[in-house]
């Protein structure tokens, strides 16, 4: 209230907030659009407060861990790491969070749900609000495969003074370094391995890369593996069992590896893909021996070139579903125009499940909201294959998509 001229006046302010509810609902939209992210990151994002208990965990770390957002909110992070590695990731934390810019990098172990170790490295933030210190925001990577090659590639690379005294000093070098060939050596030159039995081409292995008692390896070799192949395909845990010391699995992972990687890069240079036997052709040398499911996306141009060929994902046989989202946004990143799906079965028969025919389904479905074809989806077996393509199952999934979208209409 105000006065004027001894009367009592009722005064008001306008004023126009139009910029400040403009600002309020960007600030909401871009909030929303970054919780998004968040969500969607393939990278493990966690809050924490200044004891270290949970206050948010994106889905990636729930997978990375097994434990639902439920199962994690509210509890200390310290909770999940390996006993062993606790004492010194605490004392990290505590000097973390008293640092103005906190640790650059953790690395350490968890426990899984499902009882199972898994490699991580955290990179922590101080979370603050205003001036004051609120708790820590970090970044989080599994790192269990990187593990497991760099252990790995030390096992291989690590020849103890004991086997060396074994096979007598002699090594894969001393053979390559002037030597006469062997027979078989010379015979393998001329000819390559035509005529050899199993038992002769691990022994030519054997003489490239010495093994001691190599009588007694070469029998244990024979009792569990068929043959050759089966040897080729064996795990280095299992190549271990027979007596290879771990500077022979160096050569035999080549073997196994160098042809695979040469067919992969052929098939990348080959300008317009062809037909389901191309695919075939050059992917079941390296799919023929894996014992779990592998779901490979081949990703082509708008000329159906290929563009790069990826596993996605793997599983126990019969049980692998392959996520439309996740192969969408990895087709979105190689700017893809055209799809083929490429994927195994250990047991040989390559003839299609109930759930490979519904993934197909949904796949070529999706692929046509966002314009991204399905050319195929090709099932490899043993020394055969399945082309949904070829079976003209491919495009009775696209007459069901446009019928679908007729009776819409």
């Amino acid at each position: 209230f105000s006065h004027y001229r001894g009367k009592r006046v009722n005064v008001g302010y306008i004023r126009d907030i139009t910029e400040r509810k403009r600002v309020e609902k960007a600030l909401r939209e871009s909030e929303e659009k970054y919780r998004g992210l968040v969500e969607d990151s393939h990278v493990g994002i966690a809050v924490t407060d200044l004891r270290g208990k949970f206050t948010f965990v994106n889905q990636a770390l729930c997978e990375m861990t097994g434990y639902s957002k439920e199962e994690s909110l509210g509890r200390y992070f310290i909770d999940f790491v390996h006993p062993e590695d606790r004492e010194e990731i605490l004392s990290l934390f505590r000097g973390g969070i008293a640092a103005p810019n906190g640790v650059t990098n953790l690395e350490y172990r968890i426990i899984h749900k499902k009882g199972h170790v898994v490699h991580m490295t955290a990179s922590p933030m101080p979370l603050k609000e205003g001036d004051k210190l609120a708790g820590v925001i970090a970044l989080i990577t599994d790192i269990t495969q990187v593990k497991r090659q760099e252990e790995l590639i030390h096992e291989l690379a690590e020849v103890t003074r004991q086997e060396r005294a074994e096979i007598g000093g002699e090594s894969a070098l001393s053979v390559a370094s002037g030597r006469p060939l062997a027979p078989l050596q010379k015979r393998f030159v001329k000819s390559g391995l035509e005529g050899f039995s199993d038992q002769e081409a691990i022994e030519l292995l054997m003489s490239v890369c010495p093994v001691a008692k190599q009588d007694e390896v070469i029998k244990k070799c024979l009792d569990t593996f068929r043959n050759v192949r089966e040897l080729l395909a064996a795990s280095p845990q299992e190549l271990k069992q027979t007596g290879f010391p771990p500077v022979c699995l160096t050569y035999i992972k080549l073997l196994r590896e160098i042809p695979a990687e040469v067919l992969r890069e052929k098939i990348i240079e080959r300008q317009v893909y062809e037909s389901s036997q191309q695919i075939f052709d050059y992917l079941y040398y390296s799919m023929r021996d894996l014992k779990e499911e592998v779901f490979k996306v081949i990703y082509l141009d708008s000329r159906e070139g290929i563009i790069d060929i990826v596993d996605l994902f793997e599983g126990e046989s019969g049980s692998l579903y392959a996520s439309p989202h996740k192969i969408i946004e990895t087709a979105m990143e190689h700017n893809t125009a055209a799809l083929i799906f490429v994927h195994n079965h250990p047991s040989g028969n390559p003839a299609p499940s109930k759930i490979d025919k519904r993934m197909t389904k949904e796949h070529v479905f999706v692929g046509n909201v966002l314009q991204m074809k399905v050319l195929d989806h090709i099932i490899i077996g043993e020394d055969r294959y399945f082309s949904f393509a070829d079976e003209g199952l491919i495009q009775q999934y696209e007459d069901d998509f446009l019928n679908v979208r007729v009776r819409r209409i």
